[in-house]
């Protein structure tokens, strides 16, 4: 009875140990092990490839970023070169017929008495600083006469005018100074401002500077020459009043000096000229912030 019951107990010992040693011995299911070792490898590279896709997309938001901001500066820079290009080809045209024009007119040598703007036909008079300098230096003259296109008929015109003018008495000299000096004044203006703006110059005005500066040179341009053919039609003006005999002026050079004061005296303004060409000098000597080419 004994013997059995020690028997049962290690018997059931036994088979206790063996259960329990289970649970610690190396599995042959090869296959769930495998399966298992597998997962834990694709949760490790799923964390690293995580990882790698979001340095991916910050670099192509980057890049992104950058092509955009390329694309808007060609943009930009291909906007205001058409619209420059558009306002020069307004400026270019003219500026090539008037420069050669004006090279032949610098060359040009005044024959004697040719126009007759001498002490002869207008004696000097302390009363007009601008007329004395007019007789005396002949780069005013020829300035003056290329303001009116070498017209010849149309100068001597003139002259014969304000030659009759001034014979009354030495009072309206200072008008007929005036008159000298819009014509010397608007075209030395016209003629610095088609100097100042040659071929490289208009090519520089494009590429380099901003649109809103092109377009106010090409508008004081635009001004020099209106200011020049108002000289013209001024002048052209004051002939036909003579011919047409207004006031009886072509009988008493008083009336006639006395028509001139009071029409033009305060019509002639060279000074806008003047400061319109110094204004063009200043806005291309001011450079820009863009690349030259």
């Amino acid at each position: 009875m004994k013997k059995n019951t020690v028997y049962k107990i290690l018997k059931l010992f036994t088979i206790t140990l063996l259960f329990s040693c289970s649970f610690y011995s190396k599995s042959n299911n090869t296959e769930a092990i495998s399966e298992l070792q597998q997962n834990s490898i694709e949760i490790k590279n799923s964390g690293i490839g995580k990882t790698e896709n979001l340095k991916n997309i910050q670099n192509l938001q980057q890049n992104q970023l950058l092509n955009n901001e390329k694309e808007m500066v060609i943009k930009n820079f291909t906007q205001r070169l058409n619209e420059n290009e558009k306002l020069i080809q307004k400026i270019g045209p003219n500026i090539s017929i008037f420069a050669p024009k004006i090279n032949k007119d610098v060359l040009k040598i005044e024959p004697i008495d040719q126009f007759r703007i001498n002490k002869n036909t207008f004696p000097e008079n302390t009363q007009s600083h601008i007329l004395n300098l007019t007789l005396k230096d002949n780069q005013i003259r020829r300035l003056f006469y290329s303001s009116l296109d070498y017209n010849e008929n149309k100068i001597k015109k003139l002259i014969s005018i304000l030659e009759q003018a001034s014979s009354s008495t030495g009072y309206h000299y200072n008008v007929i100074g005036l008159i000298f000096w819009t014509g010397f004044k608007t075209q030395e203006s016209f003629e610095k401002a088609v100097n100042l703006l040659t071929k490289n110059e208009q090519r520089r005005l494009m590429f380099n500077f901003d649109t809103k500066t092109v377009k106010d040179i090409q508008e004081k341009f635009e001004k020099l020459m209106q200011n020049r053919n108002d000289w013209i039609k001024t002048v052209e003006k004051i002939i036909d009043e003579y011919d047409n005999n207004i006031a009886n002026v072509k009988a008493d050079g008083m009336i006639l000096g006395e028509m001139l004061r009071l029409e033009y005296d305060h019509k002639l303004n060279p000074d806008e000229s003047m400061r319109i060409a110094n204004d063009i000098e200043t806005l291309l000597k001011a450079c820009c912030d863009h690349t030259h080419y």
